[in-house]
């Protein structure tokens, strides 16, 4: 599969909870080796993981929550992205990009 085709795919958590979109991998040059999916955060997963966003939040895109999250938690790629983690685990997984 071509990296480009998982970018705007839905990321769904265990309990089939949208929490955000594909934007963008980050890859280890080294290994050549995805390491991370860019996801963008839903409004409500944003609230329930207790992220803050910029002041200019009000445009759609500023202000908006993005996170990394390691492929080892990627249960399968398809329509969507399913992670193998409920919302609230994925707290502890995600890193929050600048």
């Amino acid at each position: 599969m071509k990296i480009k085709k998982i970018f705007g795919k839905d990321v769904v958590s265990e309990e089939a909870r949208v929490i955000g979109k594909c934007t963008g991998a980050h890859v280890d040059l080294s290994e050549w080796q995805i390491t991370d999916l860019e996801i963008r955060l839903t409004e409500e997963t944003i609230k329930e993981l207790g992220y803050k966003k910029s002041f200019l939040s009000r445009a759609p895109l500023i202000g908006s929550v993005e996170v990394l999250l390691p492929v080892g938690f990627v249960k399968t790629v398809g329509d969507l992205i399913s992670v193998n983690k409920k919302v609230e685990e994925l707290k502890t997984v995600l890193k929050q990009t600048k």
